[in-house]
């Protein structure tokens, strides 16, 4: 329903795709399929792209896929499932319908992902996503709970 009437080129990327999306994709000059790339080339692939589109079908927690392109790439174009429950909305462009999507996914194609776009996207990120800041919380815990054996106590080095 997007790439159909876009004329924008398009690679889709994933694993296992349905013979009809082999089929639908194969038939426009503008659009490639990459079935099963290895994880480097799906990150070429992320990282190269104007906009990534990331449609999900269902709301179950925060997508690492989602994660991988707000990390490494450029535009992100999601539907509402995509981001529900993940705080990364102000991250991504949300469109929900197939006109929303062909429009966002028409402006994103056409808008530089400028240094203050990706300055601005490295912060909100790093609010929920810092190793270093997630790795404190986690020692934090581990003292504060720190395991017991009956009879028996632990040194932590």
């Amino acid at each position: 329903n997007i790439f159909n009437k876009l004329e924008i080129p398009f690679v889709i990327a994933g694993k296992n795709p349905s013979g009809n999306l082999e089929y639908q994709a194969h038939k426009r000059m503008h659009t490639c399929l990459v079935a099963n790339p290895e994880e480097a080339e799906m990150e070429e692939l992320i990282r190269k792209a104007q906009v990534n589109i990331l449609p999900s079908f269902n709301c179950t927690g925060i997508k690492l896929k989602l994660l991988q392109a707000l990390f490494k790439g450029k535009h992100c174009v999601v539907n509402k499932a995509g981001v529900n429950g993940s705080n990364l909305e102000e991250c991504c462009e949300i469109a929900n319908t197939t006109a929303d999507m062909m429009k966002a996914v028409s402006r994103c194609f056409e808008t530089d992902f400028s240094k203050q776009a990706f300055d601005q996207r490295a912060t909100a990120l790093g609010k929920q996503f810092s190793n270093k800041r997630n790795a404190k919380q986690m020692i934090n815990w581990i003292w504060e709970n720190e395991p017991t054996i009956p009879g028996k106590s632990l040194a932590w080095q």
